[in-house]
């Protein structure tokens, strides 16, 4: 039923969520339809928006240490 597979799908997010993995959280709950969706989208907006912060912070993170690296050389 449409339930149980909503269930399956949450409890598989959680379990990403309490291993660290958002991006498969995300994954995990981007498969929900209806109700079950609707009601995860508040949530779903804020972990994209985490995951594109996280991917523009390691973007930083490597552009600084290549202006490190230019400096010691």
């Amino acid at each position: 039923t449409d339930l149980a597979s909503a269930e399956a799908l949450v409890a598989q997010s959680e379990k990403y969520l309490s291993t660290g993995n958002l991006t498969a959280a995300v994954n995990s709950v981007e498969q929900l339809n209806g109700a079950a969706k609707s009601a995860a989208e508040s949530w779903l907006t804020s972990a994209k928006a985490r995951l594109a912060a996280e991917r523009v912070l390691a973007s930083l993170h490597k552009h600084a240490l290549s202006l490190l690296s230019s400096e010691k050389g």
